[in-house]
Formats: structure tokens, C-alpha cells, sequence
């Protein structure tokens, strides 16, 4: 949640007259609302025969002409002989591009996916205009975190 504030150093006259706060005394600040107590736990102990898995993109560089770049990478995992379930998942975002990042969202990919051609596949993309068919087809969501997020902690019965 993305709150903007502002505030004037005196009381309103009245509920519907507000005093307008100037250059000063505002700001915006992303940060959780209401979240249930439950959700509040950033932490969990990794069992020591969890995989680890960092997916980070490799020296993307972000054009200075647009407002906005989506970028499309796919990753391949490694081959498990038995079913596996995410614990922990966590953002990676360099000191120093903090600014560049506003969403990251992970989806993973249940159909006959062409391996061979897009398991490096990391390119700018956009799910109307560019995107490959086959990446568009990967919608099992996994992660999702927006500036102001922190690392997700899944319960232990998921």
C-alpha cells in the first residue's frame, strides 16, 4: 500500500476547511496496513536439507527513455525426484537500484514448455505486445512483491 500524507502545523478551522500544508510537511511512504498478527513473522528456520534458489537477472539494463520497462526472464529448476514446497521468498534488489524496481512477480510454468528455448530466455517484455506464447501460458502464481514488501513466509501446511 503506497500511503501519501501531508499535514499543516495548525488545526483545520472547521472538519471541511483544511489548511493547505505548502512545500513542506508531506511524503509518501509504502508500508503494510492492517496485516493479521500471523503475517507479521519475517523470519522461519530453513531446514539444512532445503534447496536455496537465488533467480536474478543479469545485468539488465534499464533504458532511460521510457517511464517503464517490463522484463521477462525464465529460469530452470533443477530436477526433483519428489515434490518440493516453497518455504520462503524473498526479493533481491542490488543496494543502489532500489529506484529502477517496483514489482517482481513469479509465475511458474505447468505446460509442455519448450526448455531448450527460453530457460535463459531475459529479454524486455510486455504480456500484450511481446511476450513469447509459451511464457504467456506460465500463470501459476508463486510470489508477488511490490516496493515495501519484504520477504513472504509461507505456513508450514502449504
Amino acid at each position: 500500500m503506497r500511503v501519501i500524507w501531508a499535514y499543516h502545523d495548525s488545526d483545520p478551522v472547521t472538519v471541511t476547511n483544511l489548511l493547505y500544508h505548502g512545500n513542506v510537511n508531506r511524503g509518501a511512504k509504502s508500508m503494510f496496513l492492517l496485516e493479521p498478527a500471523d503475517n507479521r513473522v519475517k523470519t522461519v528456520t530453513i531446514p539444512s536439507d532445503a534447496y536455496t534458489m537465488e533467480f536474478v537477472h543479469n545485468k539488465v539494463r534499464v533504458p532511460s527513455t521510457s517511464d517503464t520497462t517490463y522484463w521477462c526472464s525464465g529460469f530452470t529448476l533443477p530436477s526433483f525426484p519428489e515434490v518440493h514446497h516453497m518455504i520462503k521468498g524473498e526479493p533481491i534488489v542490488p543496494v543502489g537500484h532500489e529506484a529502477l524496481v517496483h514489482h517482481i512477480v513469479v509465475y511458474a510454468c505447468s505446460h509442455q514448455f519448450n526448455f531448450t528455448q527460453y530457460a535463459n530466455y531475459s529479454e524486455p517484455c510486455d504480456l500484450q505486445a511481446n511476450m513469447p506464447p509459451d511464457l504467456k501460458l506460465c500463470v501459476l502464481l508463486l510470489m508477488a512483491w511490490a516496493v515495501g514488501g519484504e520477504a513472504q513466509v509461507y505456513p508450514e501446511n502449504v
